[in-house]
């Protein structure tokens, strides 16, 4: 790394200070998010999960990412793992409890017991 672009990267992947880079890393989380759907429906889990650590990396709050690590968690049947990228989704925001409910990937996640109780907890729960 050159003298001075060490500074540059750092100040570069701040959130916060510039409106075109917050954008630009948000839509870069976007296509990482998407990458990892498409390996996700080839049953490759880990390069699904390797493109949402990327995405997260780029943009911690979004909640797309965070959804589909809680489908891949709870396939490998990480049941914690999985009610924590639940939770995490819903502190970033995501309140589209339709979708949830008739996705059928998302069934994972909709069968492990604390599912109800973290939807609860965000004020979702009935």
């Amino acid at each position: 790394m050159k003298a001075g672009e060490k500074e540059v990267t750092g100040a570069l992947k701040g959130a916060g200070g510039d409106p075109a880079i917050d954008s630009a890393r948000k839509a870069a989380a976007r296509q990482f998010v998407n990458a990892a759907v498409g390996f996700m429906q080839k049953g490759r889990l880990d390069d699904a999960d390797e493109q949402l650590r990327k995405a997260l990396a780029e943009n911690p709050a979004d909640p797309l990412a965070h959804l589909n690590r809680a489908i891949i968690r709870a396939r490998q049947s990480r049941r914690d793992d999985a009610l924590a990228s639940v939770d995490q989704a819903f502190r970033h925001g995501f309140r589209d409890l339709k979708l949830l409910d008739h996705d059928a990937d998302f069934g994972a996640v909709r069968a492990l017991p604390g599912y109800r109780e973290v939807l609860t907890r965000h004020g979702l729960g009935s």
